[in-house]
């Protein structure tokens, strides 16, 4: 036990906090903050996510949650969500876990009068789309209001991940629409999983991908070659005469090109667009390198969808006034969508799919 008379380095300190975070001994690391404060050291965000983690790891959400606030009202640093990978994966271990979290949130709210951080309800979130259950992150979407929080980038980036996660463009759109009403500015994030939401459509109707490229670029950001690639592949495989152009911007900005067109030149991709269920288990863009090497991997699961989801007791989505009514029932509806095509594509092409990766990889190694 600390003694309040003791002298401990910072040094020291930072040690023992990551001894706290590594075994979830929240204990211990509040321990290290009165060792600090003798210090008089100032509080920095090295300092606040390893006793976040420590709560986490220790299944005490209710703790971390209010650590979350308390590092934005003291530390020069606000807290970020992608920052706080383990308590992530702490609250998204299972539907129930990420329920009771959503609930530890609410009761904070409605029953205790604390103010909840919008990085805590990122965090639920995030977990959501990792579990995978897109589903329970629309529906946590529609609850945000309840939660008295006002989304920020970062919980709009997350919700336009889950919706290219399953190939929702609705969801998308949907999501996009209540970006610019709540005037966020989009960054490269942004832009990037709008135009791959569409990029990784199993059909021709990807020219919106084109559109907002062109916003990007014009917004100020390069787009990455990764980006680049997912274009000239999937150009590739409609025949579409752009993806000459697409290289022809390549080589302005820098990026390597030999690889791209050596993969154009002995393009062995074939691809079929009326197979509805291509988005839930193949990426728009094939495993090669960038010097066009093709790698040879299972394309199963990609997206996470490998599984059916357990079946969970959904939270009822209420809300106050017609405008919020209307809101939650589009969001609700978006939900019930993603879900359906989730079970459907898991259900009929899960089998078959199997087994055209088993007949790919024989073909593979016989060429080779």
């Amino acid at each position: 036990m600390y003694h309040p008379d003791a002298i401990i380095s910072e040094g020291l300190c930072l040690q023992i906090l990551s001894v706290a975070q590594r075994y979830g001994d929240p204990a211990l690391a509040t321990q290290v903050f009165d060792a600090l404060a003798n210090l008089k050291v100032p509080y920095r965000e090295h300092y606040f996510y390893p006793l976040i983690d420590a709560y986490g790891r220790a299944k005490e959400f209710r703790n971390a949650f209010i650590v979350i606030g308390l590092m934005r009202e003291t530390c020069p640093t606000p807290p970020r969500y992608h920052q706080l990978d383990s308590f992530i994966g702490a609250v998204g271990e299972s539907g129930q876990t990420l329920d009771r979290a959503f609930f530890i949130l609410q009761d904070m709210v409605e029953k205790e009068g604390k103010k909840v951080d919008i990085e805590a309800v990122n965090v639920l979130l995030e977990a959501c789309v990792r579990l995978p259950d897109i589903s329970r992150a629309v529906t946590t979407y529609g609850d945000i209001n309840r939660l008295k929080v006002q989304p920020n980038l970062g919980t709009f980036n997350i919700l336009l991940r889950a919706a290219r996660v399953v190939g929702h463009v609705n969801l998308c759109m949907h999501i996009l629409s209540n970006l610019n009403e709540a005037k966020c500015t989009p960054n490269q994030e942004t832009y990037e999983t709008v135009i791959l939401t569409f990029v990784n459509l199993p059909t021709k109707e990807y020219d919106p991908a084109f559109i907002y490229l062109e916003e990007m670029k014009a917004a100020g950001f390069i787009p990455t070659w990764g980006l680049y690639k997912a274009f000239v592949v999937k150009c590739a495989y409609h025949r579409d005469e752009r993806a000459e152009k697409l290289l022809e911007e390549m080589d302005k900005l820098g990026h390597s090109t030999d690889g791209l067109r050596k993969y154009l030149l002995g393009s062995r991709v074939t691809f079929n667009p009326e197979d509805i269920d291509y988005r839930m288990r193949i990426l728009a863009t094939p495993n090669i390198d960038e010097d066009g090497n093709w790698i040879t991997r299972s394309r199963l699961g990609n997206r996470g969808l490998a599984g059916e989801q357990p079946e969970e007791v959904r939270r009822e989505v209420t809300s106050e006034g017609p405008e919020g009514a209307e809101e939650e029932q589009e969001l609700s509806q978006l939900g019930a969508e993603v879900t359906e095509e989730v079970r459907q594509g898991v259900a009929e092409g899960v089998k078959p799919v199997q087994e055209e990766v088993k007949e790919e990889v024989k073909e593979d190694e016989v060429v080779s």
